[in-house]
């Protein structure tokens, strides 16, 4: 029988013999288990969504379908009954199961640190570490196996320690059912068995007879024979399978993830010491934290003097799940979970062992009785402040909201082209479960142009903005099509508690009602007004607001709101007056608009939410951030090759060219423009390559030669552009030779969001990636700021915009310069303006009708002076106003 460590204070723990427990030992567990489920559910993911393989988790058990190898029949199972709660959606319970599994992992490692001889209070903080650590908590509050394969883990040991500690063949089988069912959730439990055995056979040679010996095959037997559900449901069509097999060989197949032989135990010794252990060691530290770390090296070293048997195989067991982690190529945060219930256990033994010691050395029992409690609730106490803010998921409605929205208000016989993992799993779940309405009508499209193609003949096509981009890369056209949001009055009431609303109104009614985030009685004696401005901290103290017929003014700080804020980007302030209405931050105009409502929206910790702007007439409908795109028709392309020249008036139409890559590789194009005046700049827009270009250079003749590589870097699609300085440039080119590609296609790179959509007069220009066609050379890509996005470019930048010779268009651009600057405006080479930029005035210009040439019109930035080169500028956004043409 083991050996506890003793016993240092009645306040602290009761020690019995190591492995025997009392009566409250089960309470103590309980509440562990309890506290760390409540704190669970109060970051639960609350509906669909989350990474990686949540949202297929969060329907494979509705389904009683197969994952990935090696299949998860355990985890389809239970899930599947637990789904079957009344109690919020699918979604929702999936997540909720693995709140409760992880909760039962956190209530084991309370008996398992007792059952090595940790005291109750050092026991209950190592299930609440655990609970806390980083990755384990997020592993609880989404649909995902580790919850399930640490409280299988913990099971295990659990039992195994039981029998150990009373003897008894029965304790010993379900010790090996345990185990044989954790099998059928995650193989990575198969490190436990080498020490599990040793520590058996140790502990009492009579398991090597011929009864116990076939008892325990039998059992494993059973328990393994789980996998025999992927056949079942193989051959019953299961709705979702991605893990297929029909006879034993299918089978053996999936369970050794044979389709991921390159990603396990395909790693020498140098890899493993050098690129894996690093980090799986950093994770294991970052779970601990610092008390942790302390408190495991304490009781370690506490084991070792000692020697007791359960510790030992608590360490064997999680050396060689590490060890099986270390070989394996994957989710290594995921991974790290089940190993953790193996780990946690031994901070709780070096608290009771520092307790000890600190008596051995003079000090009250009762101090050290308190200063080991403390120790045991700084643990969990000091990952809550570390890892709170990313564990908790309980605000993430959007994607939940946006795709039932989305197959809500799909048309009929729609088809959805499938971008990625997380789109397609989208589409599986709410066909399968139909909470987004019966849509069994939806056509899952893969992103290959010519199926697109085909389905087009019988459906509208749409597709999420990465599938859009890649396919207009490749000849076809699409454009935004609005997915309805959430009533204002719906979404602001969802926002947290602390976030922060700052807004202005003009020529409207009050934005949204009040008494949604707890300021009623704000306005109900006031009468309307024109102008307001507000700021309100939602669901908490603080508000503040002005209004007036001539103006309101409102500078958002504490002591006008009446309450502490956080640390803003810079004077907060909210305006209107008879220009409009209008929030900015940090001078820089956030929301602005002439006739409604502008909103900035701030997170508790003062970061930008969101900017809102509805004008007047518009229904108050917050729009999602995700974005839709419907197939429109096709863009001009023209196809390269290295054997000859040709001509580029089609693929430079609108100033730019977009072209991709179908495979890994890269392609060099040869470009000659007739005019060496000509401006370019290249840009790789979606993170899976890389652009090069060199010159334009000038030649003898006049023209000027542009060569662009184009390298596809990986897995991830890339979308290549190049743009101009101005539209209906000459131009020829062709494939150099020496790249792995000889051909090439480049296609005009139309808008996916045109100016004045839906007809009206009124226009937006942002410096984010749906406007990516509107900027030609000399702008940079998109940075993002503490106040949004802005672009940054250089003297001559060019806006290339779709105007209409016949109408007029006034222009307010918000721009910024490092000094005070005087830039010319002007429209294909004729001038239509100046403006100063200083003291974040907005830089207003008027384009007459008959002052354009083309199609699209090349609006350019020129900086005055010599030092004109100098001097970048910040473009924060743009305005357009159509007139008439007299």
């Amino acid at each position: 029988m083991t050996r506890p460590v003793s016993e240092f204070s009645s306040s602290q723990s009761r020690v019995r013999p190591a492995g025997l427990l009392s009566t409250s030992d089960f309470v103590w567990a309980l509440i562990t288990g309890l506290v760390a489920l409540a704190l669970f559910i109060a970051t639960l993911q609350p509906g669909f969504g989350g990474p990686e393989d949540t949202p297929k988790f969060q329907f494979l058990g509705y389904a009683l379908g197969t994952a990935h190898p090696p299949g998860y029949p355990l985890y389809s199972l239970l899930s599947y009954l637990f789904v079957q709660l009344p109690v919020g959606t699918i979604a929702y319970r999936a997540n909720l199961f693995s709140a409760v599994t992880a909760a039962l992992a956190c209530a084991l490692v309370y008996v398992i640190a007792r059952q090595i001889g940790a005291g109750q209070w050092a026991a209950c903080g190592a299930g609440l570490g655990l609970a806390t650590g980083a990755s384990f908590w997020l592993s609880a509050v989404y649909a995902e196996v580790y919850g399930l394969a640490a409280m299988m883990a913990a099971l295990t040991m659990t039992l195994l320690l039981g029998w150990s500690a009373r003897g008894g063949t029965t304790r010993l089988l379900l010790a090996v059912a345990a185990f044989g069912l954790g099998m059928g959730n995650h193989l990575t439990l198969i490190g436990i068995l080498p020490a599990g055995l040793i520590f058996v056979v140790l502990r009492d040679r009579r398991v090597l007879s011929l009864r116990i010996i076939a008892a325990t095959a039998a059992v494993l037997l059973v328990t393994v024979s789980q996998y025999g559900f992927i056949i079942l449901r193989t051959r019953q069509g299961a709705p979702y399978l991605e893990s297929q097999a029909r006879s034993i060989s299918d089978l053996a197949g999936v369970v050794t993830a044979r389709r991921f032989a390159d990603k396990r135990f395909a790693f020498g010794p140098s890899v493993l010491l050098t690129q894996h252990l690093p980090p799986l060691a950093s994770l294991i530290g970052q779970e601990l934290g610092v008390a942790g770390v302390l408190m495991l090296v304490a009781g370690a070293g506490a084991a070792i003097r000692r020697r007791p048997g359960g510790a030992g195989v608590l360490a064997g067991a999680g050396l060689g799940m590490g060890a099986i982690v270390l070989n394996i190529a994957g989710d290594l945060k995921g991974f790290i979970t089940p190993i953790m219930v193996f780990v946690w256990p031994f901070t709780a033994l070096g608290i009771t062992a520092l307790g000890q010691r600190l008596v051995r050395f003079g000090l009250d029992r009762q101090i050290a009785g308190i200063i080991g409690v403390l120790l045991a609730a700084a643990m969990p106490l000091s990952n809550v402040r570390r890892n709170d803010k990313d564990a908790d998921q309980s605000g993430n409605h959007e994607s939940a909201r946006f795709h039932v929205a989305l197959f809500t208000q799909l048309p009929t016989r729609a088809a959805l082209v499938i971008e990625d993992y997380a789109s397609d799993m989208a589409l599986y779940y709410y066909k399968l479960t139909g909470e987004a309405g019966p849509r069994q009508d939806l056509e899952r499209v893969s992103w290959d142009p010519a199926r697109v193609r085909v389905a087009a003949r019988e459906h509208r096509v749409f597709a999420y903005s990465r599938a859009a981009a890649v396919l207009q890369a490749q000849g076809l056209a699409f454009e935004r099509w609005d997915v309805g949001g959430p009533a204002l009055d719906e979404w602001v009431g969802a926002l947290p508690a602390g976030s922060l609303i700052a807004g202005a109104t003009a020529y409207v009614a009050a934005p949204f009602d009040l008494s949604r985030i707890g300021h009623a009685s704000l306005r109900a004696a006031v009468r309307p007004r024109v102008f307001d401005a507000f700021a309100l901290v939602s669901r908490r103290n603080g508000a503040s607001w002005h209004d007036g017929d001539e103006q309101a003014v409102l500078t958002v700080e504490p002591s006008e709101i009446g309450t502490t804020l956080p640390a803003l980007v810079g004077p907060l302030v909210a305006s209107a007056d008879r220009d409009g209405a209008r929030v900015t931050a940090g001078g820089q105009t956030i929301a602005q608009v002439d006739s409604g409502r502008a909103f900035g929206i701030f997170a508790s910790d003062g970061a930008l939410l969101r900017t809102l702007e509805f004008r007047d007439g518009e229904p108050l409908r917050v729009p999602f951030q995700e974005l839709i795109y419907e197939l429109k028709g096709s863009t001009s392309c023209v196809n390269l090759s290295t054997e000859t020249w040709t001509d580029l008036a089609e693929a430079l139409s609108t100033g730019s060219w977009v072209t991709t890559l179908s495979e890994v590789g890269s392609v060099m194009i040869e470009t000659v423009f007739q005019d060496s005046r000509v401006s370019a700049i290249g840009r790789e827009l979606m993170g899976g390559g890389v652009i090069r270009t060199t010159g334009p250079t000038p030649n003898a003749d006049g023209s000027a030669t542009l060569l662009t590589e184009l390298t596809r870097t990986g897995g991830r699609r890339p979308v290549f552009r190049v743009a101009l300085d101005r539209p209906g440039v000459s131009a020829r080119a062709r494939v150099k030779r020496g790249g792995s590609r000889t051909s090439a296609a480049l296609c005009a790179d139309r808008p996916m969001n045109p100016l004045f959509r839906g007809g009206g007069n009124f226009a937006a220009v942002r410096p984010d990636f749906e406007s990516e066609s509107y900027f030609g050379a000399g702008w940079s890509d998109v940075d993002r700021v503490p106040t949004g996005r802005v672009r940054h470019g250089s003297s001559g930048a060019t806006l290339l915009l779709p105007l209409a010779a016949a109408s007029s268009y006034r222009l307010t651009l918000d721009l910024a310069a490092s000094e005070p600057t005087t830039i010319d405006v002007s429209a294909d080479d004729v001038t239509v303006g100046m403006c100063e930029v200083r003291n974040h005035i907005p830089c207003e210009v008027t384009v007459p009708p008959g002052a354009r040439r083309a199609a699209v019109t090349a609006l350019t930035l020129s900086v005055r002076g010599p030092t004109r080169e100098g001097v970048p500028l910040t473009f924060r956004g743009g305005r357009i106003v159509r007139g008439s043409g007299r």
